[in-house]
């Protein structure tokens, strides 16, 4: 693999070589890039496979020509490619703490490499910007963090679905309940005390206190209605419902939102580090069991030649799938009009004879002579 990656061509900022071999693959953090400057080595990270601008701001000032100016494509190349994650929210994760170990390691290099405060400026700046092989340390250490706190997280999960299970069973409980007491006719009895309660708040039209009661009464009722014939109509939608999946998915629509979904397990299985250059592993790291080491497969590069023929082998398979497909098309059609006329079906079709006369078909074989560029051709011609 060349240390460092070709440019992308024309327009395009894209690294194709860093991009997964799925879309799925390549949705907003499932993947990290890291992208390495080829003369100070300073990094940055993306959630892209390309470098802009803005990328510029992960750096800090350390210096006179510490940050460059502008993105210069011929001076940034592919560093490596760390991911699949399971889920977006680990890859930014990953992303976020990789930026803060960065910036320890920019800041407090004092207390890191104290033997660095007797370099010269320019020396120390330069030592300061070059984060290559703190990279792939940084790397392990954010994979072995996420490692631990799967183990935590597994936890919380578990107690987290302990109290949806616990909550659902109670709410129910009293769903079933409400919903029987309508059954026997609480609505009714709560209907005819709330017209009483009326009738006497009128009554007590000077009494303030019990005018207030009353209305509070008439308030607890009616709400105390809308209760019973929400919990009826939910029983009786989990009651009837055609299938599993829409019951499950009936019982747990009464959760409320802070208990509607479960905390995030980070998982390692699938991650996989993508390596531009094979010297950036031989630092010696604590990697963790599940993450395993690929490299950024060499671009390969085609002559005019060679794409053309390829291009003509793959227009030639499309156009002989397009024909298989007509063909099965055709046949069933001709097999449903045969089974309506009670004929049995057919296994292909029939080819049709060709019509025009037989054509004179050239085969040219070319021998190029060693000693010169003269060739000699031979013709043969046979009948199709």
């Amino acid at each position: 693999m060349p240390r460092h990656l070709p440019l992308p061509k024309g327009n395009e900022k894209i690294w194709r070589e860093l991009l997964p071999p799925t879309s799925a693959l390549q949705k907003l953090g499932r993947h990290v890039y890291v992208f390495r400057n080829t003369q100070t080595n300073q990094i940055v990270y993306s959630l892209y496979p390309v470098i802009e601008q803005r990328h510029l701001k992960q750096l800090p000032f350390i210096g006179k020509h510490s940050v460059p100016p502008r993105i210069r494509p011929d001076k940034w190349t592919a560093h490596c490619r760390v991911g699949p994650f399971p889920t977006g929210t680990q890859g930014k994760d990953f992303l976020r703490k990789l930026r803060e170990l960065r910036r320890l390691h920019e800041t407090t290099w004092n207390k890191t490499n104290p033997e660095w405060k007797k370099e010269p400026k320019k020396n120390l700046i330069k030592l300061i910007m070059d984060q290559r092989g703190n990279t792939t340390i940084d790397i392990a250490t954010v994979l072995e963090i996420h490692n631990k706190m799967r183990t935590e997280q597994q936890e919380e999960k578990e107690w987290q679905a302990q109290k949806q299970e616990k909550f659902l069973e109670g709410k129910w409980e009293k769903l079933r309940h409400l919903a029987k007491l309508g059954n026997e006719g609480k609505i009714p009895d709560l209907e005819s005390q709330i017209k009483e309660a009326e009738a006497q708040k009128e009554k007590v039209a000077n009494d303030a206190v019990e005018e207030r009661r009353l209305r509070r009464q008439i308030k607890e009722d009616r709400l105390q209605i809308r209760r019973i014939q929400s919990a009826m109509q939910l029983v009786k939608r989990i009651d009837n419902a055609p299938s599993q999946t829409l019951k499950d998915r009936i019982y747990r629509s009464i959760l409320p939102d802070q208990l509607r979904t479960l905390p995030e397990v980070f998982s390692l299985e699938g991650v996989e580090i993508h390596w531009a250059d094979r010297e950036d592993e031989i630092y010696q790291c604590n990697w963790p069991v599940e993450v395993q080491h690929a490299f950024i497969p060499k671009p390969e590069i085609l002559t005019e030649e060679e794409f053309a023929f390829r291009a003509s082998q793959e227009r030639q398979l499309i156009e002989e799938e397009a024909l298989k497909r007509v063909e099965e098309i055709l046949l069933n059609e001709e097999n449903e009009r045969r089974a309506a006329q009670g004929l049995p079906p057919l296994e292909r079709l029939a080819q049709p004879q060709p019509t025009t006369p037989p054509v004179l078909q050239e085969e040219v074989t070319v021998e190029a002579s060693k000693p010169g560029l003269i060739a000699r051709f031979t013709s043969m011609f046979k009948r199709a």
